[in-house]
């Protein structure tokens, strides 16, 4: 769902293309974390989907600033 409306921000006119593809970049990776995850539970693959979550909030804000359309 985060992942989904990140992106939607941009067909309504609030961010521009270079958000998008970043952030569907961005989505994928954190999407691949959580399945990862989900296939093996271990502390090491949860640090990995938090710092993954972190990344994604971080850039996903950033790029809001940076490609406001």
């Amino acid at each position: 769902a985060l992942v989904l409306f990140s992106l939607s921000l941009t067909p309504v006119g609030e961010t521009g293309p270079v958000y998008f593809a970043v952030t569907f970049l961005l989505g994928i990776g954190f999407i691949t974390a959580a399945a990862r995850f989900l296939v093996q539970r271990s502390n090491a693959r949860a640090r990995t989907v938090l710092l993954s979550s972190y990344l994604y909030l971080l850039t996903t804000l950033t790029m809001m600033f940076i490609d406001k359309a």
